[in-house]
């Protein structure tokens, strides 16, 4: 369970990751240069995931209740 939970949320900042910066030849500089923009690529992702998810909270916490 918890191996498909952690494939789950790896799979959409390695396909993004995978797609446009994979390296494109065979040099130490080319894969440093891939891990380092797909490590950004990465944090871009679910920083912009956690910002949407925040928000959603409040904006759910903000509406009015009936309360009788």
């Amino acid at each position: 369970m918890y191996v498909k939970a952690a494939d789950a949320i790896a799979t959409p900042p390695g396909v993004i990751a995978n797609r446009f910066f994979a390296p494109k030849e065979h040099s130490t500089h080319a894969f440093v240069a891939a891990a380092l923009s797909s490590l950004v690529c990465s944090f871009l992702f679910y920083m912009i995931v956690f910002y949407a998810l925040i928000e959603s909270i409040l904006w759910l916490k903000s509406w009015p209740r009936d309360e009788e």
